[in-house]
């Protein structure tokens, strides 16, 4: 579908919509949202750069949940009961991978959660993001409270970033959609040109499959989305 068809589509939009037709993504329904599928220098460029450098991917159609209790630590233990996850142990600003359970102990989603601190959140598939929310509403005390959150989502993964995240404040974020930070820019150009993915240890994203199950919370999403953007 073009992308100028994409506003006759009756699809909800995401946040960074207008942005992606201004950048001249093709935009395709997906899971209720107006979602770009690829830009114009083509899903295997999109790919080659996400794999050797890094790609940031609009991912906004997911579900956010928060968790808050006046206790954090209540809303962990609370959370835990429900997946088979150490959501306890988990420090402040990393997060990890679970899988949501209903009281027989089968698996009703997969998704990640955040300790920010304060509170968890919870990001979930676009399709069980209502149905998840019920189930934690039904399922958690009430002195856990649920807040489903309507904002953006923005996967930054590959490579390289951990350092492109560690020089992207929002203006970068922003240059990133419109073409790449110069970093990536040149990591990519020379991985692809030596027909190898870019090494380094400090920004390896095998690096926490290795040595461990958490992730940074900021800059870190779950898997990619057929959706998304060049970084």
């Amino acid at each position: 579908m073009p992308a100028s068809a994409a506003e006759s589509v009756p699809f909800e939009p995401t946040p960074l919509h207008d942005l992606h037709l201004r950048l001249g993504a093709r935009m395709v329904p997906f899971a209720g949202y107006a979602m770009p599928v690829q830009y114009p220098a083509g899903p295997l460029k999109e790919h080659l750069h996400a794999r050797a450098a890094a790609g940031l991917f609009d991912v906004s159609h997911m579900g956010q949940i928060a968790l808050r209790a006046d206790d954090p630590a209540e809303a962990a233990r609370a959370l835990e009961a429900l997946m088979p996850t150490d959501v306890v142990g988990l420090p402040p600003g990393r997060q990890r991978y679970g899988l949501l359970t209903d009281e027989a102990g089968g698996i009703l989603d997969d998704l990640m959660v955040a300790n920010l601190g304060d509170r968890l959140v919870l990001v979930v598939n676009a399709a069980r993001k209502g149905a998840d929310a019920a189930h934690l509403q039904a399922s958690l005390p009430g002195a856990v409270s649920i807040e489903k959150l309507d904002r953006g989502l923005l996967a930054l993964q590959g490579p390289a970033a951990e350092l492109c995240g560690k020089v992207g404040d929002d203006d970068g974020l922003k240059a990133a959609y419109r073409g790449g930070c110069r970093a990536c820019q040149n990591l990519s150009s020379r991985a692809i040109r030596h027909g190898k993915p870019y090494q380094h240890r400090a920004a390896s994203s095998a690096r926490g499959h290795r040595r461990s199950p958490d992730r940074s919370a900021a800059g870190r999403s779950p898997a990619p989305s057929r959706a998304g953007g060049r970084a």
